[in-house]
């Protein structure tokens, strides 16, 4: 399950990223 906490922080960021 530690790897779906990954995959929602990078999502996060590629929208912060992507702003």
């Amino acid at each position: 399950m530690s790897s779906a906490n990954i995959v929602q922080r990078f999502s996060v960021s590629n929208c912060l990223y992507n702003r």
